[in-house]
């Protein structure tokens, strides 16, 4: 039997995808609801988030756009001069 660390470094010689889906299907199991593979599973209902799924940089990108264009318009509307 393996233990922890060998089965990490089993599972970080794996194919990015394949890491992610292993990991989701043993959260699903751990947390009891039955596994189900990422290719047959429902696709979310949000169409913003399914456009994402596969494109987690983007997503991350998106997000610091939206946090540093939410600090520069609360900066000009507290009427801020000094931007940094």
């Amino acid at each position: 039997m393996m233990d922890a660390e060998q089965i990490l470094q089993e599972i970080r010689r794996l194919p990015t995808d394949a890491q992610r889906t292993l990991i989701e299907r043993i959260v699903r199991e751990l947390g009891g609801t039955p596994s189900v593979p990422a290719g047959l599973a429902a696709p979310p209902d949000d169409p913003f988030l399914g456009l994402l799924a596969d494109e987690p940089e983007l997503a991350d990108e998106i997000h610091q756009v939206a946090v540093t264009s939410r600090h520069q318009g609360r900066e000009d509307f507290n009427g801020d001069e000094n931007h940094s």
